[in-house]
Parts: C-alpha cells; structure tokens; sequence
C-alpha cells in the first residue's frame, strides 16, 4: 500500500509544470538585443531549451545563429 502511494505521489509531482518566468526570459533577450555582445556569455550559460515559454526560446535559438553566422565571417 505505503507503494503505490509512492508512485501516486512520483506522478503527482512529475505532472506539476515546471518552474518558469517569462520576465526573466524577456530580461535576457532584451539584455542581448540593448547589448550584442552579452551573448557571448549567454550562450556559454544557457541553451535554447532552457527557455519555457516556445517564442523566447525561438528568439534565443535565432540569436544564436546570427551570432555564429557573424562569428564564421569573420
């Protein structure tokens, strides 16, 4: 019984959303925007998955590629 009230609660607290803020995420991409070279740090730091909501992480995933685009030209 102590069992299966185990795994009941496991699944309770996989179900549960994760953590978020999407003020933070905005804090960062408009960091990046007022000051380009931010994402060299970034982009050491965090990865595009590390945002939760779908359109910031598109945003950082394209700043990543303009910046490599740059960075390869040079």
């Amino acid at each position: 019984m102590a069992a299966l009230t185990e795994v009941r609660h496991r699944e309770q607290f996989l179900e549960r959303p994760l953590p978020s803020s999407d003020d933070s995420e905005r804090a960062i991409l408009g960091a990046i925007l007022l000051d380009n070279s931010l994402i060299t740090q970034a982009v050491e730091q965090l990865k595009p998955a590390d945002f939760y909501s779908p359109l910031n992480r598109r945003i950082f995933g394209a700043m990543i590629s303009l910046f490599e685009s740059c960075r390869g030209a040079s």
